[in-house]
């Protein structure tokens, strides 16, 4: 059976933020690990598997921003969420985010409920991920076990028709 613990990783450089946000996704069940800029956060998920990523926008070394680009360019072993956290709540800004790969748009100073749901939302569709991976292991599994099957069948046919060829009259 597939583990569907979420894995998170917090992306903020305002050390407070970072701390309120960890321990809010602790409280809800979360494996929570926690970065204090996007080239930290990069490292880490290059290292650990994450499910969500929730990322402030602007931060040194590498933004919010340049973090989703990179998470998409990628050719990761699995999907990650992305929500994008800024203080400006403009259309433009989210459409940017949102062009940039993000999966959601939360505004800060976020507030816990919104928060919770956003991520209960998340969560919902992460599991949903994990579940699909898991169906999609099994049918390989399957796939294969067929496949060795007929490579078999094929082998005693051919023996078979061997035995038939063997005993016809010349």
């Amino acid at each position: 059976m597939v583990d569907m613990t979420v894995h998170s990783l917090v992306s903020d450089d305002d050390d407070v933020s970072r701390l309120l946000l960890v321990n809010a996704l602790d409280k809800m069940g979360h494996q929570v690990l926690s970065a204090s800029n996007g080239g930290e956060a990069w490292e880490i998920l290059q290292k650990k598997r994450v499910d969500l990523l929730l990322t402030d926008w602007r931060m040194p070394v590498m933004d919010g921003l340049e973090l989703c680009r990179k998470i998409r360019s990628e050719n990761l072993k699995h999907y990650i969420y992305v929500s994008l956290m800024t203080a400006t709540s403009e259309a433009d800004a989210m459409l940017e985010g949102m062009a940039a790969g993000a999966d959601d748009f939360i505004t800060k100073p976020v507030n816990t409920a919104q928060l919770e749901a956003r991520l209960k939302a998340a969560e919902r569709i992460i599991r949903l991920q994990k579940d699909l991976e898991e169906r999609n292991r099994k049918l390989r599994d399957y796939n294969a076990k067929l496949g060795q099957a007929y490579s078999v069948i094929r082998k005693d046919l051919k023996a078979g028709a061997k035995i038939q060829a063997s005993l016809m009259p010349a």
